[in-house]
């Protein structure tokens, strides 16, 4: 029987081992450290981006970061700030959910959650979100808005306005007490005090559509109809590609009675994506209910010049008939 002996320490066989198993256990942890650097570097890019706007590319990298580390709270967090922005909700409120079992301390995905429970109407789990925050961080700017908001509902008028200010003085470019203060001016009628809140909110949010949007609302109320048009331009201005501040600025002409500016405005917007088909449909149905029947049938018969082979096309058509 042939016996194979066990290497005696010290033997050249045995430092053989240990010099290979040593390597092998610092390849591991070198690589164990090279995943966690290159998932720190996807949230990192991720943020960077969030931070500029390109949302579609920040989700890419935040989702690669959490494939390589499931643990990165703050990852989950930004995810969620994504999907509030396309406004699927439930996954949102799912992503905040993870941060916070990852990282109790996340403060600003438990504030948002609450935001998202007020919302929904289950103002007693959003209050619980809201005071746990506060209670660790008695200055954070979001969640003092947030409970301005939540006090305001149940119907503490000044203790809302004061967590609002306080919110302001805390961060004055903090968009949700500023939008919370305008909505309380505006109906107190201080229409030119909300203009105000809102003008500052701008300024210190240039990249912010909501107090624009909000703005226009008040200029609208004060029978400022050029302010309101001015500030549906502005937005189109700074976000050429949305359609959707397009078609708010064209609906808003034609409520004034300017049906050739209003036109304008959705042949403009054509122009810059022709194969659109939602603007197609706006084209024809402006011209359908602001002209008449056969101006939106001209302009079928051209856009199906154009474009022969749109199944879109042909179905509108065979609506039209």
């Amino acid at each position: 029987m042939i016996s194979v002996s066990k290497p005696r320490p010290g033997s050249a066989l045995g430092r053989g081992l240990f010099v290979g198993l040593l390597i092998a256990l610092v390849l591991l942890l070198a690589g164990c450290d090279g995943f966690e650097g290159r998932a720190e570097d996807n949230y990192a890019k991720g943020k960077a981006l969030f931070e500029e706007g390109d949302f579609d590319r920040a989700a890419l990298e935040l989702k690669n970061a959490l494939q390589i580390d499931e643990q990165l709270a703050g990852a989950w967090y930004l995810l969620g700030r994504v999907e509030e922005r396309e406004r699927r909700y439930p996954r949102a409120y799912g992503n905040y959910s993870k941060a916070i079992e990852i990282d109790p301390a996340q403060h600003d995905a438990r504030t948002r959650r609450g935001l998202l429970l007020l919302a929904s109407g289950a103002a007693d789990k959003a209050q619980e979100d809201i005071d746990t925050v506060l209670a660790a961080q008695p200055d954070h700017a979001d969640a003092l808005a947030a409970r301005a908001t939540l006090k305001r509902k149940q119907g503490d008028d000044a203790g809302a306005e004061a967590d609002a200010l306080q919110a302001l003085q805390i961060d004055p470019a903090n968009v949700g007490a500023a939008l919370f203060l305008a909505s309380l001016e505006t109906e107190r009628g201080n229409l030119a005090a909300a203009e105000q809140v809102l003008q500052d909110a701008i300024r210190l949010n240039p990249d912010n559509a909501a107090p624009r949007l909000i703005l226009g609302s008040v200029y609208n109320r004060m029978q400022d109809v050029d302010g309101a048009i001015g500030v549906l331009e502005g937005l189109v201005e700074q976000f050429p590609d949305s359609f959707a501040y397009r078609l708010r600025l064209s609906s808003y002409l034609a409520q004034q009675k300017r049906t050739d500016a209003a036109e304008q405005v959705l042949r403009d917007a054509l122009t810059l994506a022709p194969e659109d088909s939602e603007r197609q449909r706006a084209l024809l149905a402006f011209l359908s209910t602001q002209r008449d029947a056969a101006a939106a049938e001209a302009e079928l018969a051209s856009l199906r010049e154009q474009f022969p082979e749109s199944v879109e096309l042909k179905f509108i058509q065979s609506g039209m008939q």
